[in-house]
């Protein structure tokens, strides 16, 4: 396997940023459709026997929480005195995996939410655009992790 050359950091960041806001964009833009489309019926209804629910909120508990150790067996792959281009692959997989996680999650929410007219599934998707609002990449987590697995300098 050829080494990668190695991205200098802000444009490392910059691209990391690019796909993060690239996510979010994507969830709230399909919230907006689903809204517009559906703006005249909207109703609450709290009712656990809908599959569509069920099936929601169990992504959104195990998928969230899920998302937050996702990133041990990745970093498990890297081995003592990793290069930093290294580094920055298993960080960039790490990232991608756990924000699509999240995404994955948002969007079902969503989906159920435009097949039902629910706004429960809108509260289902906004705790998850939140959460991965939240998440995005941090130049203190790289280089904790740069310190702990990779070379020094």
């Amino acid at each position: 396997m050829t080494e990668q050359p190695t991205l200098e950091a802000k444009q490392y960041f910059q691209v990391l940023r690019l796909i993060h806001a690239a996510l979010i964009a994507g969830v709230a833009i399909f919230m907006g459709v689903c809204f517009f489309l559906h703006r005249t019926d909207l109703h609450l209804l709290l009712t656990s026997d809908m599959p569509f629910f069920l099936v929601a909120v169990a992504m959104t508990a195990s998928l969230l929480p899920l998302s937050f150790v996702v990133h041990i067996p990745l970093l498990k792959t890297l081995k003592p005195g990793a290069s930093l281009s290294q580094v920055q692959q298993v960080y960039q997989t790490m990232c991608l995996v756990r924000w699509s996680m999240m995404e994955a999650s948002a969007l079902f929410s969503l989906v159920a939410f435009f097949v039902t007219s629910n706004l429960v599934f809108v509260v289902l998707a906004l705790v998850n655009l939140a959460v991965l609002v939240l998440k995005r990449p941090a130049t203190e987590e790289f280089i904790a992790y740069f310190r702990a697995h990779g070379t020094e300098g």
